[in-house]
């Protein structure tokens, strides 16, 4: 007979649900139970056989029937006071009752189950830990860049503004280039008067629109940086782990 497998699972379940409170302790008691019915049975099954009650009528044609029947029946009452009946076998529940066999060495019945961890490996539990810190970091990043970035509403008069911009930066650059002779053209510094050349209105623009872009790329770098140090948690220091701030 194998011995009997008890997945740990089961134990808190069956706590939960008031099934079995504790196993080892419940497997005991039954051990004692079932072993001490056990010898009763054998008990049972050892002793003579007890006669049939005497009846009166069975003394009838005895010299004093009064007498002989009383004697008879004192006699039967003393065997029957220490004669002993089966009693009904204990019972427990099925994972209790599979948790104890009998030994024919011993004579009797013995524990014989095993608790078994059926929970997730150290690897498993790793693994979850990451995906779920993975999944913070990525919670925090579209937040932050949520509240950075301009609105959905606003997106699309950004967009024609960087192409006016564009245009007109343009525009002028054509015009230096056609108005200036080339010779003089390398001694200019084309950027910085292209960005005089701007209103105040298209450079304020231009300057919310880059620290912006600024901080969702310290935002991406940062979400990048803490996932890859995810990857290189180990069981013993995933629990240590803070996710990092996304205030820029």
């Amino acid at each position: 007979m194998m011995t009997h497998k008890i997945p740990k699972s089961f134990l808190q379940i069956a706590k939960d649900r008031g099934v079995i409170v504790d196993v080892p302790s419940d497997v005991t008691r039954f051990l004692g139970e079932i072993n001490a019915w056990f010898e009763r049975e054998r008990e049972v099954k050892a002793q003579p056989v007890l006669p049939p009650k005497p009846q009166w009528h069975d003394y009838e044609n005895a010299e004093d029937p009064a007498a002989e029947w009383g004697k008879a029946n004192a006699n039967w009452s003393q065997l029957a006071r220490h004669h002993k009946d089966p009693f009904p076998r204990p019972s427990a529940h099925p994972y209790v009752e599979a948790s104890v066999r009998y030994d024919e060495a011993a004579g009797k019945f013995v524990e014989d189950y095993e608790i078994v961890d059926d929970g997730p490996t150290p690897d498993q539990i790793l693994a979850a830990k990451k995906a779920d810190l993975i999944a913070k970091i990525e919670a925090a990043e579209v937040a932050a860049r949520d509240a950075v970035a301009l609105p959905s509403g606003k997106q699309r008069l950004e967009a024609l503004t960087v192409s006016v911009i564009a245009a007109t930066d343009k525009a002028f650059v054509d015009k230096l280039i056609k108005d200036t002779a080339p010779a003089d053209l390398a001694k200019l510094n084309v950027t910085a008067l292209v960005e005089n050349n701007r209103s105040d209105e298209q450079k304020a623009f231009l300057a919310d629109q880059a620290a912006r872009e600024a901080k969702l790329a310290r935002i991406d770098e940062t979400a990048a940086i803490a996932m890859s140090s995810v990857e290189d948690l180990t069981v013993g220091n995933v629990d240590s782990f803070e996710i990092p701030s996304f205030e820029h």
